[in-house]
């Protein structure tokens, strides 16, 4: 057994991230009680195994951004993406700070850069009846390559 904490980790409750210190190149086990999630239908699950193996701190690469805005009273939220637009990570940022992107896999990523206007950590599309707008989104100019044991910095000045 390892002492591990948990959270959700979005505001609906419906994805949780589970945090333990795990060693380097080592081998684990996840396992979920039967019972331990219930749905909106009252239907609960089988217990489930899932092995899983860590790898060495070399193999990850990291990316370091340095945000720099004209605007120091709005909110931003920073995410990193794959080519095809899933979000690896998100953050958020104000003016002026740097973000990290620790512990990620290698290969090629885009950044983009959404004015959180309401302050609700997501993008809103706006609404047509009510005259709002959507928050405008901002896309980081280059595709980011990243390689093992690599760090890259970065900076991006929004105008």
């Amino acid at each position: 057994p390892v002492k591990f904490t948990m959270a959700a980790a979005d505001s609906i409750n419906k994805n949780y991230s589970i945090n333990f210190n795990a060693e380097e190149n080592k081998s684990y086990r996840l396992v979920i009680l039967k019972g331990a999630a219930t749905s909106v239908f009252n239907q609960s699950n089988d217990t489930i195994t899932l092995p899983f193996k860590t790898r060495e701190l070399k193999d990850y690469a990291s990316i370091q951004l340095a945000v720099n805005t004209t605007e120091s009273n709005i909110n931003y939220l920073v995410q990193l993406i794959t080519e095809t637009d899933v979000v690896v990570r998100q953050q958020k940022v104000k003016n002026n700070q740097k973000v990290s992107f620790e512990y990620l896999l290698t290969g090629k990523y885009k950044m983009r850069l959404i004015y959180d206007t309401n302050n609700n950590e997501r993008w809103d599309n706006g609404s047509y009846a009510t005259k709002l707008q959507p928050e405008k989104v901002i896309y980081y100019p280059d595709v980011i390559n990243t390689r093992a044991n690599w760090d890259v910095e970065l900076n991006w000045s929004i105008k």
